[in-house]
């Protein structure tokens, strides 16, 4: 159980060390040392075909398929979108201000992917830390990256800190311009000027650049905490975060919440490059198995699991029984 926004709970790493975590565990692990096809999380898999599916076209056809039935006539769609100048909890949309609104949040999207591919290269400097945005709006990265959620803040400090001989590659997250998801409340027209104005050292790749090539050509891999930063990590690179994630206590990952942080965390990077330590990043994920909570992260996930080693039911039980026990420690202290 996380009690702290800005941290997660400390694992005597220790007791586990030489332990090794579940075989599901031990296979996701080695499957980030193969090719990046092979270690992709299911979650960008779907994405990818949702969005591969999702047209203009079709977007207007699922739309007039539903007019015809009176249901839609009389009930608002379910939808995170919130009407602008309305409190969430009395925004309601009619099926046909939904429609219109994904139609310009999509063309929206495309505006920015167009900005976006005119100003990527192809070409790698040879010294350089990779920063990974976060897909936004999420919350890895508000609230869980509290001011860097703001990736400009974040890439202005690393910018001051970092040594002049090394460049700064900007990767975007793939499923930014998707337009399936929510993804155009998260950028503005101006996102990616400002971040090239930070410094002629920071450059664009494609969002389609195998992200394994990158983080093991870069000296460090710097989110606010996605998961290119675990991957970063097991696979040899440093990884600095700025904001909160599940795997900060893991070794090779430095948090980053101030300019000393950055400073301390920079030093040892050269060290912790390719230094071989497997073996307690494999007693980090026993450690933290050892104290999770066995259930699905969100319901929408169970459809495209490949394997369930827990079910609905087993979910909301040991979820309980995990809040009854933290409540029941927090009254003892």
């Amino acid at each position: 159980m996380i009690d702290d926004i800005d941290n997660m709970p400390k694992l005597n790493l220790q007791l586990f060390n030489g332990n090794l975590p579940s075989e599901i565990i031990q296979a996701k692990i080695n499957n980030v040392l193969q090719d990046y096809n092979q270690a992709k999380p299911f979650y960008m898999i779907v994405q990818e075909k949702i969005n591969a599916r999702l047209t203009y076209f079709k977007l207007l056809q699922n739309f007039l398929r539903k007019i015809p039935k009176l249901y839609y006539l009389f009930k608002s769609p379910n939808t995170y979108w919130v009407q602008k100048g309305i409190l969430p909890n009395e925004s309601k949309y009619s099926w046909l201000e939904l429609f219109f609104t994904k139609y310009k949040r999509a063309l929206k999207v495309r505006s920015f992917k167009k900005h976006y591919d005119a100003i990527v290269t192809d070409n790698l400097p040879e010294k350089f830390v990779l920063v990974a945005l976060n897909y936004q709006p999420e919350e890895t990265s508000c609230p869980s990256g509290g001011v860097y959620a703001d990736h400009i803040l974040m890439l202005q400090l690393l910018n001051q800190h970092l040594p002049k001989n090394i460049n700064i590659i900007v990767k975007e997250h793939k499923t930014q311009f998707y337009s399936s998801t929510e993804s155009a409340s998260g950028r503005n027209q101006n996102f990616y000027r400002q971040i090239s104005k930070i410094d002629k050292r920071v450059k664009f790749v494609s969002e389609n650049y195998n992200p394994f090539v990158l983080i093991d050509k870069a000296k460090a891999v710097v989110t606010i905490g996605g998961t290119i930063g675990w991957e970063s990590a097991i696979r040899g690179t440093p990884t600095l975060i700025f904001g909160r994630a599940w795997y900060e206590n893991m070794p090779r990952v430095l948090k980053v919440k101030t300019k000393e942080d950055l400073a301390k965390a920079l030093l040892q990077v050269e060290e912790l490059k390719n230094k071989d330590l497997h073996s307690e990043i494999l007693g980090f994920h026993a450690a933290l198995e050892d104290k999770v909570i066995k259930s699905y992260q969100y319901r929408i996930s169970i459809p495209y699991l490949q394997s369930t080693d827990v079910t609905t039911e087993e979910s909301i039980d040991n979820l309980v029984k995990g809040i009854s026990k933290n409540l029941s420690l927090k009254n003892k202290a």
